[in-house]
């Protein structure tokens, strides 16, 4: 800190040679005349400055002034800070360890809590013994027993074996009716049944009780000690009587029918309403009515409109052809109907055939409309388009099918198929148009030909079918169309006798 050794202070005080701390000796300065004052660099640092020749010295890290609990702040007094113990707890100090534990209880015993807030040790238990509740009080450890003596306790250390004493296994204790209370079994576990009044015996053979006699059946039983063979039994209409059989046992194919709320039912000829036990079909192919079979329950009625009549061809010429169109066919309707929406009788109309067009360009007719009443109805197929004579080409278009209404179940007749015909090369084709079908008759059949000729149209098939075009080619004479098929009405009666 001073050349020569010294620290000349420049003052009549005397100089300072060395430094002495608490403890290690006197230090000098080094050879450069320099004594370092330095901290451990963990608690105390020093920093040097120069320009203004001090020295600070400061604390490495934080040091806790106050320490914060669960209740209070502690402060410490003289740089000392005191751990203490409180309930069952105690403190320990040694270097630089603290040590905390757990005081004042029994070894091996349960610890309950206690008023104050610290810990009480409970009597230890001895071999088998449970620890039982009490309420506001502490829990004590007891030996489990059974009232009756059913059941026997052996206890071991860490164990308890608990066993039926006196009962087998599954034995019945006691048996409870509707009323009355639990019945128990006498002094040697049995119990005892009798008939009482009820009629019934009881048979006892080792573990089997068989029951005999005949139950006697209070405030509703029948009274009665024979039944009629194979009669129904019903509710009896006096009080005398509170079941009775029916007067006869019926025959083969009979039915038992309600006679009303105030006499017992009796087994009765034919079918219940509503049921069917025979079926009449009647088939209409002209207009008249309809009168519905006697015991006619329900039916399913069809209708079928008339087929149109097909395209009548012109005569042709030299390099010229005629074809005429095929006439629709006739619409269809189905519907089941009960008895009371058929009435007493019911029109019915059948649909006309349509004619075919006449020899020459001209137009078969529409056919007629099949109805029953005004129920259901099927109209009839449009007639075809003549055929105009043409050099090249010529083409028809057929009529449109009749349509179906009124039934759950409607069908359009199919549309005629149209006439087609060309003169393009040396030999003429001609094709006349096909007649549409319905769905009860198909359609007049096509005709196809190569070279000069010439034909009718064909009639239709069945019912409701169109009649199919005539055809000329080549000079050849005019031809009419096919007429259609007339409609058709069907009713399927299903009658209960």
């Amino acid at each position: 800190m001073s050349q020569a050794g010294a620290f000349d202070n420049g003052s009549s005080l005397p100089d300072i040679e060395t430094l002495t701390g608490n403890s290690g000796g006197a230090v000098g300065p080094d050879a450069a005349f320099n004594t370092n004052i330095l901290g451990d660099g963990t608690i105390i640092t020093v920093v040097g400055d120069p320009g203004t020749n001090t020295l600070t010295i400061t604390p490495a890290a934080t040091i806790a002034t106050s320490y914060v609990t669960d209740s209070g702040t502690a402060i410490p007094v003289g740089n000392i800070l005191n751990v203490l113990g409180g309930d069952n707890i105690s403190t320990s100090g040694a270097g630089d360890t603290v040590t905390v534990a757990v005081s004042g209880t029994t070894d091996n015993s349960v610890q309950v809590g206690n008023a104050s807030g610290s810990l009480t040790s409970l009597t230890v238990g001895t071999n088998g013994q449970v620890l039982l509740g009490a309420t506001g009080a502490d829990a004590a450890f007891a030996n489990l027993t059974s009232t009756d003596g059913t059941v026997t306790f052996t206890l071991g250390a860490n164990s308890l074996d608990l066993a039926a004493s006196g009962v087998a296994l599954g034995a019945i204790l006691t048996i409870t009716g509707d009323s009355g209370g639990a019945i128990a079994p006498d002094g040697v576990g049995n119990f005892n049944f009798t008939g009482g009044s009820t009629g019934l015996t009881f048979a006892g053979s080792v573990d089997t009780q068989t029951v005999g006699g005949i139950l006697v059946v209070l405030n509703g039983g029948t009274g009665r000690a024979n039944q009629t063979e194979f009669a129904v039994i019903c509710g009896g209409t006096t009080t005398t009587a509170p079941q009775q059989s029916i007067a006869s046992v019926g025959t083969s194919g009979q039915v038992l029918t309600s006679n009303g709320a105030a006499a017992l039912p009796t087994f009765q000829s034919g079918a219940p309403s509503g049921s069917f036990n025979s079926i009449t079909v009647q088939v209409f192919t002209s207009t008249g009515t309809y009168t519905p079979t006697s015991g006619m329950e329900f039916c399913t009625v069809e209708v079928q409109g008339g087929g149109g009549g097909g395209g009548g061809a012109a005569a042709s010429g030299v390099g010229t052809l005629s074809v005429g169109a095929g006439g629709g066919g006739g619409g269809y309707a189905r519907e089941t109907l009960t008895a009371a929406t058929i009435g007493a009788s019911q029109t019915v109309t059948i649909g006309a055939a349509g004619a075919g067009g006449t020899a020459g360009d001209n137009a078969g007719t529409t056919g007629g409309t099949t109805s029953l009443g005004t129920l259901l109805t099927g109209t009839g197929g449009v007639g075809g388009t003549g055929g105009g004579t043409a050099a090249i080409i010529v083409a028809r278009f057929g009529g449109v099918g009749g349509t179906g209404t009124g039934g759950d179940f409607n069908i359009n007749g199919q549309p005629g198929g149209a006439g087609f015909g060309n003169f393009l090369v040396s030999n003429p084709v001609s094709m006349s148009g096909i007649g549409g079908s319905s769905h009860l008759g198909g359609g007049g059949v096509q005709a196809i030909i190569v070279g000069g000729a010439s034909d009718e149209g064909n009639s239709a098939g069945t019912h409701g079918g169109g009649g199919s075009g005539a055809y000329s080619a080549a000079s050849s004479t005019a031809k009419a169309g096919g007429p259609g098929t007339v409609g058709i009405l069907i009713v399927t009666e299903y009658i209960s006798s």
